[in-house]
């Protein structure tokens, strides 16, 4: 892939690289300091009607919705209403974390923002044309607002924890997340497009069988439920640089950009932003996006002042592959780095094998909301195993280890409510603790197929278990 040596050569390439049928469109902007550099769209936000795509867009924005998030809780940081370390269970109701192994007190506001608090893998798509509904933040709390690691044990990337910190900020406020974050984050910033949920004149989302999804919801609104535009997304990013509108103290604003948390490599988590520290020679402060007919990134670059944000209304590597060409164009020694990476050849990632004393038959069950089920796993080798579940004998797919965990797929079902919407796997993220297995089986939902299923091809849900096998 050629590296843009120029912002002309870097439009060529983001609107070139649009997708009529999968992802119809582009909106992208880069400013440093207070200064637009370029800002500009293309294609269709919705292809069926032929509307055109503009700067003023709101797209979905995925996860970009985390960096908002804790931008609402550092504003209540910055009142002296909520205190970063202490544990976040001081700011829920009756529905409290539960720790299954540690304890929750040590479940700081921090930790839950970091992603190391112990909360599981977790995500629930609610399709506005099905017949599910999202609980509320307490009955979904009661459920899954589980550790399945001592905090700070584990970086762990979990929407749950972002659900929770949206529900901070209602409790300690007094208002509704949406009202807050429009309130003190979006209208103070000028973010004139943004809002928390879709508000009717947003771009479609695609799937890759070029079906447009119905609006869709989660149990974690603090987590992806966020629109803006490319422009709304700029003055966010221009904020959190230090220029326009501060609606931050400046120390609250570095404190949540100063990575807490390592989530592999260069490249560490803070409230609300990972930070990498050698992004091919410089040093960036990020969110990215991706799900259900999104995928968006914002990138920033404390050093240079630049603030670089692309938005797509699908899934889509071209957002991640432009802010590298867009820091290509501007930065010529990121542009020597970049070129050089993008000459290798590709290396297969290595597996680590189960050990030897784990090569065992381990028994005892998942627990779920409906009741416990046996699991029996037999470790046959260093990638091999074997799951009696159910009453079938199932070979474990994909096993290995992986930062000291067990990881495996199996083809088998949990029967609660919540799993059982959809066709899903079983996936293993135990850990030994003392002479036991023990942490999160995750059922996940498989995508349907392109224009398979009842409802075509979406992405449904990963909730957890807690399981442990002696």
């Amino acid at each position: 892939m050629p590296v843009s040596s120029s912002i002309q050569e870097l439009e060529e390439f983001l609107q070139s690289g649009i997708d009529p049928v999968t992802f119809p469109s582009v909106a992208y902007g880069i400013s440093k300091g207070e200064k637009t550099v370029v800002l500009g769209s293309a294609g269709y936000a919705d292809a069926d009607k032929e509307t055109l795509a503009t700067t003023r867009t709101p797209y979905s924005l995925a996860s970009v919705t985390k960096p908002m998030t804790t931008t609402a809780l550092a504003i209540l940081v910055d009142r002296g209403l909520v205190d970063l370390d202490a544990p976040v269970n001081e700011y829920l109701g009756e529905q409290k974390l539960q720790a299954r192994v540690g304890s929750a007190e040590n479940a700081t506001v921090r930790t839950v923002a970091n992603h190391t608090s112990g909360l599981p893998l977790h995500y629930q798509f609610f399709y506005q044309d099905e017949p599910y509904r999202p609980p509320t933040m307490d009955e979904t709390i009661a459920k899954y607002g589980k550790l399945y690691n001592p905090p700070g044990e584990h970086y762990q990337y979990s929407n749950i924890g972002y659900g929770v910190l949206d529900y901070v900020v209602e409790r300690v406020s007094g208002r509704s997340y949406a009202q807050f974050m429009a309130e003190e984050v979006f209208r103070p910033l000028g973010m004139a497009q943004a809002s928390i949920g879709a508000r009717g004149d947003q771009a479609i989302s695609y799937g890759a069988d070029g079906v447009g999804y119905p609006p869709y919801g989660f149990d974690h609104p603090g987590a992806s439920a966020a629109f803006a535009s490319v422009e709304d997304l700029l003055k966010f990013g221009q904020s959190h640089l230090g220029f326009g509108t501060q609606i931050l103290n400046s120390s609250t604003r570095r404190e949540m950009q100063r990575p807490t948390a390592s989530s592999g490599g260069t490249t560490g988590y803070g409230v609300g932003w990972a930070s990498n520290s050698d992004f091919f020679g410089i040093r960036t402060v990020s969110h990215s996006g991706g799900m259900s007919g999104v995928n968006t990134v914002l990138t920033l670059v404390p050093e240079h002042d630049l603030a670089i944000a692309i938005l797509v209304n699908g899934q889509s590597q071209l957002p991640f592959r432009g802010v590298e060409n867009a820091l290509a164009a501007l930065i010529p020694a990121f542009a020597e780095r970049l070129a050089a990476e993008r000459q290798k050849e590709p290396v297969e990632p290595i597996r680590e094998e189960v050990p030897t004393e784990l090569l065992r038959h381990w028994s005892g069950c998942i627990e779920t909301d409906t009741g416990d089920y046996p699991l029996v796993l037999e470790l046959l080798g260093p990638f091999e195993a074997v799951a009696l579940y159910g009453g079938n004998r199932i070979a474990v797919e994909e096993v290995e280890m992986k930062e000291g965990r067990l990881k495996g797929t199996i083809n088998g079902i949990v029967p609660t409510v919540d799993a059982a919407r959809r066709m899903h796997q079983m996936h293993l993220n135990l850990s030994l603790r003392g002479d036991a297995l023990c942490g999160p089986i995750a059922a996940v939902s498989t995508f349907e197929g392109e224009g398979g299923g009842e409802y075509g091809n979406r992405r449904g849900n990963a909730v957890c278990f807690w399981t442990c096998l002696r």
